[in-house]
Parts: C-alpha cells; structure tokens; sequence
C-alpha cells in the first residue's frame, strides 16, 4: 500500500502513514504559559484509525516516561497484558499492545480496534515520545500494518535535514 511520510523536524523524527490520511497539530500549554506536549494527530478519512504521536519537552518528558516504566514493570495501566520492550531506531521503548472490543460505555465496537503504544525517550535523554497507533478491522491485516507503521519511525537529525535539502 502507498504511503506518506510526516517528518517533524523541531522534535527529531518521521514515520510513514497510509496515503490519504491527514494530519492536525496541537500544543498544549499550562496555565503559566509553558508547554507540556506537542501532538499530531494523523487521521483516517472516517475518523477512526489513527496515530498520534505525543512530545513532551525536557522535564515532563522524563516524569512521563519513569511513569510509564513504572506501569510497565508493575503491569498496570496499558502494560497489564500483551507489553513488552522493543527498540525504536535503536533506543529502548516500552510496547503496549491491545485489542479493544467494547467503547468507553462498555458498548460492543462493530470491528475490533487494534491499538499498540509505544514510549521512547529521544536520544538525547530529555524528550519522551508516545506513539499510539489505533486501527480497525480484522486481526492479521491489521496488526501487520500496525507493526509496520512503528517499524518506519526513524529519528532524525539536523545532519539528515541538510541531506533532504539537498
């Protein structure tokens, strides 16, 4: 299948996505007016499968991810079951896998909902990143896609940028 590839240079990194989604940004910020994390959001047509990825600046980024190691090696939160370590473009991260059957209100979904969640630190040690990618549809297809949409997230870096300006 046909991909795109959304490179966000200002947090260091790029990964591919399915051709024709779109992408939105956000910027949190506190009530002091300091940043607390930087999204995008690449979505589906139909609204429904998703990634967003999730960078949280120097200080933050630490707490969130000791947070979620602490989860991931108490087995709670998203690491109850399906969680392993991974690498991601050579650094440690946290994998969270899951099949979701019900909505928020215990509802039944028409097709199972595949999500995986990921939590990196930046080479650098000071940013962490979450990527949550989220698809529907049938096992086997879907979870191939999945890891394959975590596989192409590369850090880059400035030395990378003067190559594709190139």
């Amino acid at each position: 299948p046909e991909t795109g590839t959304y490179m966000d240079w200002q947090h260091g990194y790029q990964i591919a996505y399915p051709a024709g989604w779109m992408a939105d940004t956000v910027q949190a910020i506190n009530t002091a007016g300091a940043l607390t994390s930087y999204e995008v959001t690449i979505r589906d047509t139909a609204g429904v499968s998703f990634i967003r990825i999730a960078c949280y600046p120097s200080g933050r980024g630490q707490q969130i991810f000791a947070a979620a190691q602490a989860q991931y090696e108490a087995h709670k939160g998203w690491y109850v079951s399906g969680a392993r370590q991974i690498q991601l473009d050579g650094q440690p991260a946290l994998l969270a896998e899951m099949i979701l059957t019900t909505d928020g209100r215990g509802h039944a979904l028409q097709a199972p909902m595949h999500r995986l969640i990921a939590d990196v630190m930046l080479p650098d040690g000071k940013e962490e990143i979450q990527i949550q990618l989220c698809l529907t549809g049938n096992t086997g297809a879907t979870d191939k896609v999945l890891h394959g949409l975590l596989s192409s997230f590369r850090f880059i870096r400035d030395h990378d940028r003067h190559k594709a300006d190139r």
